[in-house]
């Protein structure tokens, strides 16, 4: 019986041991896999945008969704602001290190298009099921880029950012309470400015600041207005010129501004963040911008209410949003830093829908491939409202483009603005000088 009962804790006691080592093992082995799977290395794909407006957006809420539904991958994201981004950019480029992908106005794009150094991904069927509902001659321009440096005029090299709808904001709150309205013609804006510039209410009737987007939305929202929604099409193709009568208009809407003294002639020295802050704070009536104006001024100043209508037209019909891109575009580099699949699937990403609701919602901004939106955004809620249409004209080519080696077309405009303004040349001079500029590149 001794012996049975001393046999029976032996099998006990090696039981326990063996059971107790099993569970050493596999609590080994479970901390082995948590090591390897923590020691498997990220690819890191690089993303470089230049609009500092969307940083905490991307970063905080688009990065994360990213990252958790590719934990392969990680997001590294770079932020400079325009227009150091494309000195940065053009550093980049020339060491033959640029980003995975990045967003640039012209510049350092185009050439990196005439030297080959960007990918082409139609060949990429998951990406093109995206493409496929953008607009197809907003791929126009890399492939005449390419065809004019005897490369294959073929293949899609990026994608628009976003559809920019800009208008004419004002702060409904105190337009209703001093009696004025949102103008719908041309004279009206005019009689309005007047009218304001009458009275206490504001500093200036409309805001200007050091920032060439002073410049994009005033030119094309205005020449959209008086000659029509394909004005940038017939600018760029020579049909239309910069010093033809209805684009003198244009011209004169500047001059207008400075010889009435509706803007502060000196809106060259006033940075953008003391223009928004001012603006937020309704030192002046009216800013034509975009709708980033939605994220950035309720924040600054609670009592705002913003309301947005396109620019007047001479009739007060035929108003159109007018909707940047262009060469306002994503760009994909030829030479992935870390992996391609990454890279791609990033890509397919930043095209696809989801990544397309993220950005109305959360953003206000509008993708070009996105026809119906059921979320919520005051940009939609002011478009539908209203109902204005967005020209698919107009949406298409706006940013324009200049070779490489040359000043932009915008640069060349900001910096010779104040001959306009303050300078006392004369709208057709002006006209003259710029056709003379950009005649060169057609």
């Amino acid at each position: 019986m001794k012996r049975t009962i001393l046999f029976v804790l032996c099998l006990f006691f090696v039981s326990a041991l063996l059971f107790a080592g099993g569970g050493q093992e596999k609590e080994a082995v479970q901390e082995g896999a948590v090591e390897q799977e923590a020691a498997v290395e990220k690819s890191t794909v690089e993303l470089f945008w230049h609009m500092t407006e969307y940083e905490t957006w991307l970063r905080e809420t688009m990065k994360p969704i990213f990252e958790k539904e590719n934990p392969d991958i990680e997001l590294k994201i770079t932020f400079v602001n325009d227009p150091e981004n494309e000195a940065v950019l053009s550093s980049r480029l020339a060491a033959d290190n640029l980003p995975d992908i990045f967003a640039v106005i012209g510049g350092t794009a185009v050439v990196a298009l005439q030297e080959d150094k960007l990918l082409d991904i139609s060949q990429y069927p998951d990406i093109m099921t995206n493409l496929d509902n953008y607009p197809k001659n907003l791929f126009d321009f890399p492939r005449n880029v390419r065809e004019k440096h005897g490369m294959e005029p073929t293949g899609i090299y990026g994608w628009p950012t976003f559809k920019v709808m800009t208008g004419l904001f004002y702060d409904k709150n105190l337009f209703a309470s001093n009696g004025f309205e949102p103008p719908a013609t041309y004279d009206e804006f005019w009689d309005l400015c007047e009218a304001m510039s009458k009275t206490d209410v504001y500093e200036k009737p409309i805001a200007w600041g050091n920032h060439r987007w002073l410049v994009f939305n005033n030119f094309w929202q205005v020449a959209t207005a008086l000659a029509g929604p394909d004005v940038s099409s017939r600018l760029m193709s020579g049909d239309l010129k910069f010093n033809d009568p209805v684009i003198l208009e244009v011209w004169d809407y500047y001059k207008r501004i400075a010889d009435n003294n509706y803007a502060d002639l000196n809106y060259k020295s006033k940075e953008w963040g003391l223009l928004e802050s001012d603006f937020a704070n309704l030192k002046y009536g009216m800013i034509l911008q975009g709708p980033w104006l939605f994220n950035s001024y309720p924040k600054m100043n609670p009592d705002i209410e913003l309301g947005v209508v396109p620019f007047p037209t001479k009739d007060g019909k035929n108003r159109h949003w007018v909707g940047f891109v262009g060469d306002r575009n994503w760009w994909v580099s030829k030479n992935a830093t870390d992996s391609r699949e990454a890279q791609l699937k990033v890509v397919e990403w930043m095209t696809g829908p989801d990544y397309a609701d993220h950005m109305i919602q959360d953003a206000n901004l509008l993708p070009f491939y996105q026809k119906k939106y059921n979320v919520e955004s005051p940009v939609i809620t002011e478009m539908d409202a209203k109902g204005f249409p967005v020209a698919p004209q107009a949406n298409n080519q706006l940013d324009v483009l200049i070779p490489a080696g040359n000043p932009s077309f915008y640069s060349f405009v900001w910096e010779n603005l104040n001959k306009l303004t303050n300078e006392g040349m004369s709208v057709k001079e002006f006209g003259d000088m710029v056709e003379n500029f950009y005649g060169q590149f057609r």
